[in-house]
């Protein structure tokens, strides 16, 4: 009877935070917009990538091309068969650069609505986490490498089969995000350094594993896939090179996607569980 009181307690908790996070993104507009800014600048980059081989910005992009990979990547269809690997690379410094500061933004705007039934302008937010700008830097970069050394341990313990390491990965990345995902929200929204910061949300995640873990179950899954297909880039080249650059495009769609869902739901499961709003608000 016990398990089944907290399971009925669970999931009801659940469902009140999906449609928590979706009500704010409803009377806040304005993060939508701050997310597609990062898919605008995740589309500018795939353009310029695609555009390497040919002037004029082979100009600038060629000569990186040939020093750290080959030239035949330069050339038709092989360019299709780095185009994932570069895409990464550019996805990579412009999480880092912008999509942290939107991130911020997006976690400023929630802490207002959940805290005073307010809207933050979005100068507002920007002035707020440009305060702690490289706090929040450092601290997804923490995270994200942990996240990334993590896999390579896991990889050799992996059988050969697709499937499984696709299952596997997805686990992994479930309980991952579940543990990391509240370190910005932490460092933002929390008093203290930065290791104070970091070290709270990681704690956070492991009171909060089974909750944060089915709350970014559906969004982990949208980046499993998306990773799925630019890990099919080989076998899509010898169907239709073409394929690679759509499987990227439609990619950058689900992953902004992903991220303003992961977004939400961690950052009100942080402001409820941490006490920092207000109820009567929300």
């Amino acid at each position: 009877m016990k398990s089944k009181g907290r399971e009925d307690f669970f999931w009801p908790k659940i469902v009140e935070l999906y449609q928590q996070a979706f009500s704010v993104l409803i009377k806040d507009p304005t993060i939508w917009v701050l997310f597609l800014v990062m898919g605008i600048l995740d589309f500018i980059a795939l353009t310029l990538l695609f555009l390497a081989p040919s002037p004029p910005v082979s100009y600038l992009l060629a000569p990186v091309i040939k020093t750290f990979w080959s030239p035949r990547f330069l050339h038709y269809p092989e360019n299709f068969l780095l185009l994932p690997k570069l895409h990464t690379h550019a996805h990579l410094f412009i999480a880092t650069v912008f999509g942290v500061f939107i991130s911020g933004m997006v976690i400023k705007k929630v802490e207002s609505w959940m805290k005073k039934g307010e809207r933050l302008k979005t100068f507002e937010a920007a002035r707020s986490v440009a305060e702690r700008y490289v706090s929040l830097v450092f601290a997804w970069l923490a995270a994200y490498f942990i996240f990334k050394g993590l896999f390579r341990m896991l990889n050799p313990f992996l059988r050969t089969s697709l499937w499984m390491q696709l299952g596997v990965g997805f686990i992994a990345a479930v309980l991952v995000q579940a543990l990391l995902g509240f370190v910005v929200p932490a460092v933002l929204l929390r008093d203290g350094n930065l290791f104070k910061g970091f070290w709270n949300g990681v704690a956070f995640g492991f009171r909060n594993l089974a909750a944060a873990s089915v709350l970014v179950l559906v969004p982990i899954l949208i980046v499993t896939l998306v990773s799925f297909g630019k890990g099919l880039a080989p076998i899509l080249i010898d169907m239709t090179p073409e394929s690679v650059l759509w499987v990227l495009i439609f990619g950058i769609i689900f992953t902004v996607i992903a991220d303003i869902w992961v977004t939400l739901v961690t950052t009100v499961l942080y402001l409820r569980k941490a006490g920092i709003f207000s109820h009567e608000n929300t």
